[in-house]
C-alpha cells in the first residue's frame, strides 16, 4: 500500500520555517517540529497510516528515528491527511548526546498503512470509523495550548476506544499544527456527548478541523455514573504543582468489577488532568461496597481551593471476589512520604481459612478520621512475596503499608 501515498511537495524540504508554522511554534527553533500532508492516490481505503523518518543534524549525522500517526487515521481514495513530528531529546546515534543545528527530517520513501473496509459501524467488526461522530469547538486555551471540543454521537451505535485528532490552520489555510487526544474509553452511546481537550504544541491564530474515530462497541465494559465516586480528602502538594486526592467508589452495579479506571481534571482547568487511571483497590471494586482510591492531579501553580471533576468511570465485570479475613490491625507513625505528607504505618494479617489457594489480587489499607471519613489509603507493600501472590489453604501473611494522611 505504500505506493498509494505520497507527500504534498509544498512541504519539502521539511525544515521548519515561518511559511509552514507561525507564532509560538518557532520556539522549537531549528529542532522542529515538522508538519506535513499526505494524500491517498490509490483506489482503496487505507487505515493505520504512519510516517517515519530520521532527524539529522547539520553534519548529516543521525540524531533520532521518529514516526507519527496520520490524522485522520483512515483515508478514502483522494482524501488528505496530516501529520506532525516532534523530535525527542536529540542524541547522536553511537556518539555523545547533542548534534549541530539546524536539523532536518529525512522521511522514509514509503508510508505504512493497511487496506481498510468502507466505514460501516454496524458490520460487527471492531473497525474504526467516524460515522455519526460529531465535534463542536467549545473554547480554546492559548496559554495551555488546547482546544476544548464537544464530541457527540448521532449514530445508532455505541462507540468505544474513540480518538480525536485535529488540524490548526492559519487564516490563509496553511497547516500550522496537528493535535490529538485519546479521551477516556467509556462507551459513548447514541445521543451522548463528551467534552475533551485536544492538545497542540502551540496555538497560533487560525481555524480548527477535527476528526473523531471510534470502534463499534463490542466489549462488556460497564459504564459507572460519575456520582458514584466521592472525594473525601484533598491536599495541595509539591510546592503547589499537584493535588493529592482520596475518595471512594460506590459500586452499586450488583456485580464485582475489575479494571476500574477513570478520567478526571481540576475544575476549571481541563489541562490539569489524568486519563485512564486505576480507580478502586488496584482497579477492583467489590459489589455493593465502597472501593478506596488515591491519585494525584497536576495543578497549575496558584490555583485556589482546587476541586476535582470526574469525567467518566468504566470497569469490566470480574470474577467473584473472595474477601479474605483481616485481623490484628496495628497503626503507628510512619516516615514522611515522597510527597512530603505525614504517614501512618499500618499493618494487618490476611488469612485464608478456605481449603483452596486464593490469589491476593489487592489489599488496600485505609485510614479514617473520627467521623469515619476516608483520609488515606495505600496498597500493601509486601502483599505476598511467594508463589505469585497465592496464599495457601490455612496460611496467613502479614502486610504493611505507609499510608499518607490527608
Amino acid at each position: 500500500m505504500k505506493t498509494y501515498l505520497r507527500f504534498t511537495p509544498l512541504l519539502l524540504p521539511l525544515l521548519f520555517v515561518a511559511a509552514t508554522c507561525v507564532g509560538d511554534v518557532r520556539r522549537h527553533g531549528t529542532t522542529g517540529p515538522w508538519v506535513g500532508e499526505v494524500t491517498n492516490y490509490g483506489p482503496d481505503t487505507l487505515g493505520g497510516i504512519t510516517v517515519q523518518g530520521t532527524v539529522v543534524d547539520a553534519t548529516g549525522a543521525a540524531t533520532s528515528f521518529v514516526s507519527a500517526n496520520v490524522c485522520p487515521s483512515k483515508l478514502r481514495p483522494g482524501e488528505h491527511g496530516t501529520f506532525e513530528i516532534v523530535t525527542p531529546d536529540l542524541f547522536t546515534l553511537g556518539a555523545a548526546r547533542g548534534g549541530s543545528p539546524p536539523y532536518q527530517l529525512i522521511l522514509d520513501p514509503g508510508l505504512i498503512g493497511y487496506p481498510a473496509p468502507p466505514e460501516d459501524p454496524g458490520n460487527g467488526f471492531p473497525e474504526y470509523t467516524g460515522e455519526g461522530l460529531t465535534t463542536r469547538l467549545v473554547e480554546t486555551d492559548v496559554e495551555r495550548r488546547f482546544a476544548l471540543v464537544e464530541l457527540g454521537n448521532e449514530s445508532a451505535f455505541t462507540y468505544q476506544g474513540i480518538s480525536v485528532c485535529g488540524n490548526l490552520r492559519t487564516p490563509s489555510g496553511t497547516l500550522a499544527e496537528v493535535g490529538s487526544t485519546i479521551p477516556f474509553s467509556r462507551p459513548l452511546r447514541p445521543g451522548d456527548t463528551q467534552t475533551l481537550p485536544v492538545f497542540f504544541n502551540a496555538m497560533p491564530q487560525g481555524t480548527f478541523e477535527f476528526f473523531p474515530r471510534g470502534q463499534n462497541c463490542c466489549s462488556n465494559t460497564v459504564s459507572i455514573s460519575k456520582d458514584a465516586f466521592t472525594v473525601t480528602a484533598t491536599q495541595v502538594i509539591d510546592n503547589g504543582t499537584a493535588l493529592r486526592v482520596v475518595g471512594e467508589l460506590q459500586n452499586r452495579t450488583g456485580q464485582d468489577l475489575g479494571g476500574a479506571s477513570f478520567s478526571a481534571h481540576v475544575e476549571g482547568s481541563w489541562a490539569d488532568r489524568i486519563d485512564d487511571e486505576h480507580l478502586g483497590c488496584n482497579g477492583n471494586a467489590a459489589r455493593n461496597s465502597a472501593a478506596p482510591s488515591v491519585f494525584t492531579l497536576p495543578l497549575t501553580p496558584g490555583a485556589h481551593n482546587p476541586a476535582v471533576a470526574i469525567e467518566g468511570i468504566a470497569a469490566y465485570p470480574g470474577s467473584s471476589f473472595y474477601r479474605a479475613p483481616i485481623s490484628d490491625v496495628t497503626s503507628g507513625t510512619g516516615p514522611i512520604s515522597p510527597s512530603g505528607l505525614p504517614t501512618r504505618r499500618v499493618s494487618a494479617t490476611v488469612s485464608n481459612p478456605t481449603s483452596s489457594f486464593i490469589h491476593l489480587d489487592a489489599v488496600c489499607l485505609n485510614l479514617r478520621d473520627a467521623r469515619g471519613r476516608l483520609v488515606g489509603t495505600a496498597p500493601a507493600a509486601n502483599l505476598v512475596d511467594y508463589n505469585a501472590g497465592f496464599l495457601a489453604p490455612g496460611a496467613n501473611v502479614r502486610v504493611t503499608a505507609d499510608v499518607e494522611e490527608l
